[in-house]
């Protein structure tokens, strides 16, 4: 084989290499061409920020609160609340509400987050010494520590929350009082004379209502306190000032409902005062029906007497008439005294007949008071 030949092979093989070469360029460009108008489409990639309202953190932080403020009522309204449960649900309150402000700050001013975090959540420094706690005051480290302080509120409103929880449950037996009340009442209406008694249950709702607006006072006062505590400035105390709005606005209700209660026993205080007039009417009712009953009695007794005369009178002339035929003749004054005995009979009947529409005017007179007296 020459050298011509080989020469031709050589060149054969690298154009095969180098065809085979641009090939595979060309394709990897087409693909690099692709790659790129995707990347020229799309938008360009934002710097990643605490975009929490879009990705859903913010409505996912109230869930949680809701719930722990919803499990939190739900302890306390217990007979026998689980203090550690409470202490612990209060916790987690403190830490997701913090967090929330700290979300919501960090929308409007993300690069101050960490600054953010540093003040809602700062521990309390360990080097600083605690110092002896006084009967009345707090300690001074707790007083210069804003999420110690924010705690010791919280405490204070919870004990707020459970003074309003015991006159709530006062309130419910008031009302059931007042419904048993209610209910004697309606058995009162026809018995005037058991209005005693009535006056005595209201006299006792009276000094529950005075002993609540007691407590409610002093409730108040402690609201005031709290108000006045707020007015410090202390960092991160706009849910604490929340709570206590919510315990006013509570207590502004509270004070509805004795407002109320005291306007129905008024009302019933009135009623029973009705009652007595009622009473009055009736015990003189009463007499009158009395005077009408011995009227009635008298003429009963007159209309027996009468009876018995006319009864008299009867078996005279019915002896007249029967006179034995063997005595011949009447005598010159028998026709005469049979005409007396007939006028005086005549005029017992009309007698007789007078007493007895007059009974029967009574009669009806008398049913008519005993009607009115039992209405």
């Amino acid at each position: 084989m020459d050298v011509v030949t080989l020469s031709l092979l050589t060149m054969l093989e690298l154009a095969l290499v180098l065809g085979i070469a641009v090939f595979v360029l060309n394709r990897k460009r087409k693909q690099l061409q692709t790659q790129l108008q995707q990347l020229s489409t799309e938008p360009p990639a934002e710097p990643e920020t605490f975009d929490s309202i879009a990705s859903g953190y913010l409505p996912y932080l109230e869930k949680l609160i809701l719930e722990s403020r919803q499990q939190l009522e739900s302890g306390e309204s217990k007979e026998e609340p689980d203090s550690v449960l409470i202490a612990a649900l209060n916790y987690r309150l403190s830490l997701l509400e913090a967090e929330m402000k700290v979300t919501e700050r960090s929308n409007d001013y993300p690069e101050n987050h960490w600054q953010h975090v540093v003040e809602l959540f700062a521990p309390p420094e360990a080097h600083e010494p605690e110092p002896e706690p006084e009967p009345e005051d707090e300690p001074e480290s707790e007083g210069d520590d804003p999420l110690i302080k924010a705690q010791a509120r919280i405490k204070s409103l919870e004990k707020f929350r459970d003074h309003f929880f015991s006159m709530k449950k006062q309130l419910e037996a008031l009302e059931a009082s007042k419904q048993k009340l209610a209910d004697q009442l309606e058995t009162l209406l026809p018995e005037a004379e058991r209005s005693e008694e009535l006056q005595s249950l209201l006299d006792t709702m009276n000094t529950q209502r005075d002993r609540l607006q007691d407590e409610l006072a002093q409730l108040e006062s402690q609201s005031d306190e709290l108000s006045r505590a707020a007015s410090k400035n202390i960092p991160g105390e706009d849910e604490l000032q929340r709570i206590e709005a919510d315990s006013e606005e509570k207590a502004s209700e509270l004070t509805e409902q004795i407002d109320k209660q005291k306007k129905k026993i008024f009302e019933l205080h009135h009623l029973v005062d009705d009652l007595h007039l009622e009473s009055e009417k009736t015990e003189a009712l009463q007499a009158k029906i009395d005077q009408f009953e011995l009227a009635n009695r008298d003429m009963n007794m007159c209309i027996q007497v009468l009876e018995e005369e006319n009864q008299f009178l009867q078996g005279q002339i019915q002896s007249l008439l029967k006179l034995s035929e063997d005595q011949s003749v009447y005598d010159a004054t028998g026709p005469q005294q049979l005409e007396s005995l007939q006028a005086q009979l005549e005029e017992k009947d009309e007698q007789i007949k007078t007493l007895e529409e007059k009974y029967t005017a009574m009669e009806k007179e008398y049913l008519t008071l005993y009607e009115e007296a039992n209405s």
